[in-house]
């Protein structure tokens, strides 16, 4: 038996998570251009974005120099909303949003 916020080891990796995200449109058809390219180049039919998403988190994970340049550009990207997609221009900012 658990407490509220408890679980056995390795529970989280049973359940799939849906990230729904509000992406730019320009972000977005940039997006969808690299999974088509992509795909072709792989010579497959469809790569999905989520594919695209677990591959790039694991880049982040595995690769220091990668994971520095993100944090970097994160801290010099203009500030946004903590709602991704909210107002013109969003996710310009990348979803950052200052403390408070």
């Amino acid at each position: 038996m658990h407490g509220a916020g408890e679980s056995d080891e390795g529970d989280e990796l049973d359940v799939i998570v849906r990230l729904p995200v509000a992406l730019d449109p320009v972000l977005h058809r940039r997006l969808i251009r690299w999974c088509q390219e992509t795909a072709r180049s792989l010579d497959v039919l469809e790569l999905s974005r989520a594919a695209v998403l677990e591959a790039l988190i694991e880049q982040l994970d595995d690769d220091p120099r990668l994971s520095a340049a993100v944090r970097r550009r994160l801290a010099t990207a203009p500030e946004s909303s903590t709602r991704a997609g909210s107002g013109r221009g969003a996710g310009r900012g990348r979803g950052v949003a200052s403390a408070g």
